[in-house]
């Protein structure tokens, strides 16, 4: 089937239906289902009918990582969209039931082990969805973040450091006090630092740089050697 341009009016139900799984490959085909959501006046039952109709394609789209990870694109690009369009409270109801409400969402975000595709995919819908600066966010994201602040302490401390790159979408939502953990662990390892050690110490550090600059003695209390070592680090 060739999906021509549909008329604005089709709506965006209308026209994800008509979409076969290569076609929600296509980049091009997002364009137009975005156009189609936005041209018209936007509604919080609006998005939230269009986010159920990719979430559902999601979930059952298992064993096929190109697929999920078009989705989740799609789906991170809707939520990038509505930032100007709603209310800060039909934004964070949206939140809510996309990412902390939504079974599907939740279960790939405290996943290990996801085909690279989507890990990408995942980390840009975390991007799109929370803001580190945001108190409120702060407050939705702990079921999940506080399960990858342990999973990171416990993957430093056993060595498997092959499973840290599950944990950078959520580093910089994570609380400073458990990243602290992390910090000291990595501190703690007389080792050479692997790649995937720095990578998500240079995540912490990022996250913690509000804490690092605003206080001298929190620098001080979570040591600075480390600190020092990653200031040095290429």
């Amino acid at each position: 089937m060739t999906l021509n341009r549909p008329p604005i009016e089709g709506g965006f139900d209308w026209l994800f239906f008509q979409c076969n799984n290569v076609q929600l490959e296509d980049e091009g085909l997002h364009d137009i289902l975005l156009n189609t959501l936005y041209s018209h006046t936007v509604t919080c039952t609006k998005l939230e009918r269009a986010i159920c109709l990719i979430t559902r394609s999601i979930s059952v789209s298992q064993g096929r990582p190109s697929l999920m990870a078009a989705l989740l694109s799609l789906l991170s690009a809707v939520l990038e969209g509505v930032s100007s369009r709603l209310s800060k409270e039909d934004l964070r109801q949206l939140q809510v039931g996309t990412v902390v409400g939504s079974a599907v969402i939740h279960e790939l975000c405290v996943s290990d082990g996801l085909a690279n595709g989507v890990h990408e995919e995942l980390q840009k819908l975390a991007e799109a969805s929370f803001s580190s600066t945001d108190a409120e966010d702060q407050m939705l994201v702990p079921p999940i973040s506080s399960q990858w602040a342990e999973g990171m302490k416990a993957w430093l401390e056993s060595g498997y450091f092959e499973g840290l790159k599950y944990t950078r979408p959520w580093v910089e939502l994570v609380d400073t006090e458990e990243l602290s953990f992390s910090v000291n662990v990595i501190e703690g390892n007389p080792e050479p630092r692997s790649s995937p050690v720095c990578a998500i110490l240079e995540d912490i550090l990022a996250a913690m740089q509000p804490t690092i600059t605003g206080s001298h003695g929190r620098i001080k209390a979570f040591g600075l050697k480390t600190f020092g070592f990653a200031i040095s680090a290429p």
